[in-house]
């Protein structure tokens, strides 16, 4: 009875380290093809009239196909993506980034919800391509909600955030939010030295399996 008491008991131990486990870790594919779904459903929806024409005058773009702040009872790391607007509207290969929540007010967000974050100005983007430590939106650069509909976008702003959650636009801020570069997605992706500037301003690192993410961007 007391060995069959242990076994039961050990079976719902390891029951319960299952459900607590994190998820595993997405391959650098599987965040650039989420992006892409993201892209496409922000772009489709009239709620984010406003992202659509922001877009044509953003100097870069940064995707977070997942960000859940403080859900699962801990902070942790989100992923992301930077792409950058070329002269002819095209857009570059995709370098990877790291985003921490911890410090975002979480009220206004839901498990699985998305955020596209608008880089308008080149100190902002300069910052971003260096940001081997972390870089606190709010702090190190400025950053507003983006307006629903098809209203016009702040003036004078680093960053304009638009959030999606399962009931649709999200007017929470974002702001107190850490980005920094993942050293070890870009490489992983691209090579070894990969690294942003390369990425998307040199054009020095290319992977095929991006393209379906810069495809969404320009509504292909």
């Amino acid at each position: 009875m007391i060995a069959r008491w242990g076994m039961m008991l050990g079976l719902a131990l390891l029951m319960a380290a299952g459900l607590a486990a994190p998820a595993a870790a997405k391959s650098e594919q599987q965040i650039a093809d989420e992006a892409a779904g993201v892209m496409r459903n922000f772009l489709n929806d009239p709620n984010f009239a406003s992202l659509r024409n922001g877009l044509k005058q953003a100097r870069a773009v940064i995707v977070v196909p997942r960000f859940e702040p403080g859900f699962w009872g801990i902070d942790g790391d989100d992923d992301a993506v930077l792409l950058v607007q070329r002269e002819d509207g095209t857009w570059s290969h995709p370098a990877f980034y790291d985003i921490d929540d911890g410090a975002v007010v979480r009220g206004f967000w839901s498990r699985g919800s998305s955020l596209v974050l608008l880089v308008m100005t080149d100190r902002a983007l300069d910052l971003l391509l260096n940001a081997f430590s972390d870089i606190r939106l709010g702090t190190h650069l400025s950053v507003t909600v983006g307006p629903s509909g098809n209203a016009p976008l702040p003036a004078n702003i680093d960053l304009v955030s638009f959030g999606r959650t399962y009931q649709g636009y999200s007017a929470g801020s974002v702001a107190g939010i850490d980005v920094e570069i993942d050293k070890g997605d870009n490489q992983d992706y691209y090579g070894y030295g990969a690294r942003p500037r390369g990425i998307v301003l040199e054009n020095r690192y290319r992977n095929p399996g991006a393209d379906n993410l810069r495809n969404a961007l320009i509504g292909r």
